[in-house]
């Protein structure tokens, strides 16, 4: 991922960037040309750093979702063939 994404300049709500990642896709494969990058960079414009962006959006939301099974405390908590309650998480959550 592009380094400079990390600074968060981009300023487009989650569906405006959506959409402009999905417009400049779609002009990718259907000129055949990769999209041109700015200098100075520009974080609502640039595909990289619009990519870059969405993968740093989904990453914290990735990151934020509790675990279904063990609910982010990294226990699991459904029961074993003795019905005692598992101590260690299988979710494999990686909490």
């Amino acid at each position: 991922m592009n380094a400079i994404s990390s600074f968060r300049l981009c300023k487009l709500t989650n569906e405006q960037l959506l959409e402009k990642v999905d417009l400049l896709t779609d002009e990718m494969f259907k000129n055949g040309k990769i999209p041109l990058r700015h200098i100075p960079a520009r974080a609502n414009d640039d595909y990289d750093l619009l990519i870059g962006e969405l993968i740093l959006r989904f990453h914290d939301i990735f990151k934020s979702q509790k675990c279904t099974i063990c609910n982010g405390t990294g226990r699991d908590r459904r029961r074993n063939e003795e019905g005692n309650l598992t101590s260690d998480c299988t979710c494999k959550c990686q909490l």
